[in-house]
């Protein structure tokens, strides 16, 4: 796993957190105001969602960790493809003989030359 990219996504969830917790001050002042006015707007204040760093930043490090090992797969599926596409042209280098497949030659066809 990539300590990094999991590095990355905890900043992410820290900054989303950051930003949910405003929100969360602005929705308690607005519900503050809607409460306060309610005699005769007929309003009343609507449930605010609380930020939730704990969860956040976890959810933050399960990303993390899952981008890791979809990279870490993805660098093992092209080494692994890049051995098979050396493997074939190994194989094709090795069963070529002049153009004509290996056994379809004679042994004995070139050993006067």
């Amino acid at each position: 796993m990539d300590p990094i990219t999991i590095a990355a996504m905890l900043g992410l969830s820290a900054m989303k957190n950051a930003s949910a917790a405003d929100r969360e001050k602005r929705d308690r002042m607005v519900s503050g105001i809607q409460e306060s006015v309610s005699p005769w707007t007929g309003m009343h204040g609507q449930a605010v969602q609380s930020a939730d760093p704990f969860g956040t930043l976890l959810q933050g490090a399960a990303t993390g960790i899952s981008l890791s090992q979809g990279a870490d797969q993805a660098a093992q599926q092209k080494a692994l493809n890049e051995a098979l596409i050396n493997n074939i042209s190994a194989q094709k280098q090795m069963t070529d003989f002049g153009g004509i497949p290996a056994k379809q030659v004679s042994p004995w066809a070139y050993a006067g030359r």
